[in-house]
């Protein structure tokens, strides 16, 4: 490891360490909380939305002969 990289850590956990047990659960739930929103951020962001492709959205009932159908008799629904 690079004495640079060495010497933060080094400087990170003796901060770390000088904290009171009130000051690291606090920390603990900091970055708990910013992992949990980052994930449910994360999944809504990517979530797809679905939309209709057609205004009607409805299901439509199939139809048991449409030649016997005629224009003036058919009703749409």
């Amino acid at each position: 490891m690079p004495p640079a990289l060495r010497s933060f850590f080094t400087g990170l956990g003796d901060r770390v360490r000088s904290f009171s047990l009130a000051q690291k659960t606090l920390a603990l739930l900091a970055v708990a909380v910013l992992i949990l929103g980052s994930v449910a951020l994360t999944s809504w962001l990517t979530k797809p939305a679905y939309t209709p492709c057609s205004p009607d959205s409805r299901p439509r009932t199939p139809r048991a002969s449409s030649a016997s159908c005629r224009p003036t008799t058919c009703r749409t629904s």
